[in-house]
């Protein structure tokens, strides 16, 4: 960070007025922006590759946040740094083979295109995700998998054994997962068992 600049809050309630006579559930969605920081450019490229959720349960807001999501973090990255995104239901979708980020208004746009599908095979999406960032040929490179879902599968491998095997075997291969669950109804124990082993 630059020395003598502040990191920036902001916060906002997904609800601003709450009913005094019943309980209800909450959630405060608090920024952080931090100052640039000076060793940037020094740092390892990224390659990340974004697999979206875009099963019918995902429909309506669900997707329109993982989308919004998405979007950001393309911002946030650098030029040096190389994404790929996959939207999976029942198939799979390249919305974006994988590139180095020289402009982001194309990839962006390209994301914003994803319409729901039907059923959920978050293993295929999730495994051709880390087939991707597997044959990234980038010297030095970070390589990881971010799964963006409710993680509610409908298809493929869904023994979350299975799932957690397969996180820990690529993680040893130098291919991390991230897991970021979307809806209140998201599968938690699945998506941070995931994570974990990722």
């Amino acid at each position: 960070m630059v020395p003598g600049e502040a990191m920036q809050f902001t916060t906002r309630w997904e609800y601003d007025q709450v009913k005094n006579d019943k309980s209800q559930l909450n959630h405060l969605l608090l920024q952080v922006q931090t100052p640039p920081d000076v060793s940037q450019a020094k740092r390892q490229p990224l390659v990340v590759i974004l697999a979206l959720d875009k099963s019918w349960s995902m429909k309506g807001e669900k997707l329109d946040s993982t989308i919004n999501a998405a979007s950001v973090f393309i911002n946030w990255l650098t030029r040096h740094d190389y994404v790929s995104i996959l939207a999976y239901a029942a198939d799979i979708q390249v919305v974006q083979p994988l590139a180095k980020l020289n402009e982001k208004k194309s990839i962006i746009n390209r994301l914003q295109s994803v319409q729901p599908g039907t059923a959920t095979n978050l293993s295929g999406g999730w495994l051709q995700a880390l087939k991707m960032a597997q044959g990234a040929e980038i010297e030095n490179a970070v390589k990881r998998v971010i799964l963006l879902t409710d993680g509610l599968a409908t298809m493929g491998i869904q023994d979350d054994e299975q799932l957690f095997d397969i996180a820990g075997s690529h993680a040893q291969k130098g291919i991390t997962t991230t897991t970021i669950g979307f809806g209140s109804d998201f599968n938690e124990e699945t998506l941070r068992g995931i994570a974990k082993h990722g």
